[in-house]
């Protein structure tokens, strides 16, 4: 079962209850963190449904939107439904049910969705809270029902109870309730309805914890009347993408440009970081050769002098096409790849590119490789084999032909490895005569060649690779590794993988090259890396 299949999951002593939205629940004991194992499965259809789950003492509390079920769990291998408490409103739809439930001593609070109109079409809905008494578990007693909001548009709502208060978090809205009375909760206070939008909530005596956007918020509580933030913490940085830009990593996040210093690859430094507002520059593909850098970018290549490389100076420029995907640098020559175009260009004087030669073509290239005196161009649905060992005239020998798109392309020991919707490796030792090797499904976000390794990060969480270390063997190990969250690029300095994702900001994968075929050292994360503390 993978972690990503749980939805709602309570803990009380060594006891963890985990529901799954597919499969069922699962009772976990953890008298040892680092082995907990499996006590109890409960996969009926009728333990499908739950929404919410607290445990208290040796009972738990099943919410299922019409009601709750206790179950004792004193027996953690057979836990059993001691009672039940179920809604009279027969309709139990989204806009009609109970979401959350949290249950202290002997009484249950209960978030309930109460839709305002008839109309099907209009989910808008009432949050009510429901304070229950259970010093009879065996039939509840309701007590009270507050309004909280009249005009709710979101499905749920958060809450927790501490003391005498109820702090709700609902449609955006922090609200706290006196519950001291159980049959008459009071309003002490709420935040701007048009203000910061939260989501989640956690109470520390007077400070609530809650998440504001992408920022964990501190609020100060104490005077319900006046909520205020403060203090905040940011969570991991979306970032979109990773380069290794002369000695330092580079991140592109959201409106910033992060410098990494990976001298100690295990424990990156900010050096330096840069608000970007409109910036069109793309650091993401650009490659550092020496003293200069390459940037591919929509109006051609831009050639930079890196000096200072928080600072670089653009020394030269080349458009020859519309849309340039990609750069490589060898020599004094640069090899470009636009949208419907192919050039090498003379940078011996990087101040005065000049074209060599060119290979124009009608279609979609997505990127290539060169090796030995050809390049081999990728598009949607086939590469075309060109001969470059007359520079000045780049000649088109053969195409071929699948469809699976050709994103991420290397050449090792006369194999082409295409990584893209799907991995496929030819057998290109005599281009004129190319031979399958291989193909896999694959949906790959990013690939990048190390020393006689290829890794290919897929479905935004496996990172998988080829082996070229020993001399006339191809070994291939698909998938190897499994990454937390959803990952989007990576980058590899010496023997670190750093992977970066929109939700999981930066992990650091340590590569153990001497081991096969398992080239991953057993700690292989350092996480979570917070760029912005």
């Amino acid at each position: 079962m993978d972690v990503d299949d749980f939805n709602v999951y309570s803990a009380a002593g060594n006891l963890a209850l985990l529901e799954s939205r597919y499969s069922g629940l699962y009772l976990v004991k953890y008298n040892n963190p680092d082995f907990p194992f499996l006590t109890s499965y409960l996969a009926d259809r009728e333990w499908l449904r739950v929404l919410d789950i607290d445990m208290v003492g040796n009972q738990a509390y099943l919410l299922d939107g019409c009601g709750w079920r206790v179950v004792d769990i004193s027996t953690p291998s057979s836990p059993e439904v001691v009672s039940e408490y179920t809604t009279d409103n027969p309709d139990c739809s989204q806009d009609h049910r109970y979401t959350r439930i949290r249950v202290i001593d002997d009484t249950a609070y209960v978030i309930r969705l109460e839709p305002n109109h008839p109309n099907p079409y209009d989910h808008s809905s009432k949050t009510i809270l429901d304070i229950f008494d259970l010093s009879t578990p065996i039939t509840p007693t309701l007590l009270s029902s507050y309004q909280v909001l009249s005009n709710n548009a979101s499905e749920f709502a958060e809450f927790e109870v501490e003391g005498a208060r109820a702090t709700i978090v609902t449609d955006g809205q922090l609200i706290i309730l006196d519950v001291s009375d159980r049959e008459n909760p009071v309003l002490l206070g709420e935040t701007d309805p048009c203000g910061a939008w939260y989501s989640n909530i956690a109470v520390l005596g007077l400070h609530a914890f809650s998440l504001m956007g992408d920022e964990w918020s501190v609020l100060d509580v104490s005077e319900p009347t006046q909520i205020s933030v403060i203090g905040s913490y940011s969570f991991l940085p979306q970032f979109s993408c990773a380069n290794q830009l002369a000695n330092y990593l580079y991140l592109k996040a959201p409106g910033e440009d992060v410098y990494l210093d990976v001298t100690v690859p295990s424990d990156p430094q900010i050096v330096f970081q840069r608000t970007v507002i409109g910036n069109d520059e793309n650091w993401c593909d650009t490659v550092v050769d020496g003293s200069y850098g390459y940037m591919p970018n929509w109006d051609g290549l831009r050639i930079l002098d890196m000096s200072d490389p928080f600072f670089p100076v653009q020394v030269g420029h080349w458009s020859g096409g519309e849309y340039l995907n990609k750069v490589v640098i060898q020599g004094e020559s640069a090899y470009l790849l636009y949208r419907n175009l192919f050039e090498i260009l003379d940078i011996s004087d990087p101040a005065n590119p000049s074209l060599i030669g060119a290979y124009d073509e009608p279609g979609g290239y997505e990127g290539f490789a060169l090796d030995n005196g050809f390049a081999y161009l990728g598009e949607s649905n086939g590469v075309d084999f060109i001969d470059i060992r007359q520079p000045e005239t780049p000649t088109l020998i053969l195409r071929y032909q699948y469809i699976n798109g050709a994103t991420n392309m290397f050449v090792l020991d006369g194999y082409l490895v295409i990584s893209s919707d799907n991995m496929t490796i030819l057998n290109v030792r005599n281009p004129y005569q190319p031979t399958l090797v291989d193909q896999w499904t694959g949906d790959t976000q990013s690939a990048i060649q190390g020393d006689r390794l290829i890794y290919e990060l897929s479905w935004r969480k496996y990172i998988s690779y080829l082996d070229f270390r020993t001399p006339g063997w191809l070994v291939m190990e698909n998938p190897s590794i499994s990454i937390p969250g959803f990952s989007d690029d990576m980058a590899l300095v010496q023997d670190y993988l750093y992977v970066i994702g929109s939700d999981n900001g930066l992990q650091i994968v340590h590569l153990n090259l001497s081991q096969l075929p398992e080239p991953f050292a057993i700690n292989k994360f350092f996480m979570p890396f917070v760029a912005f503390p």
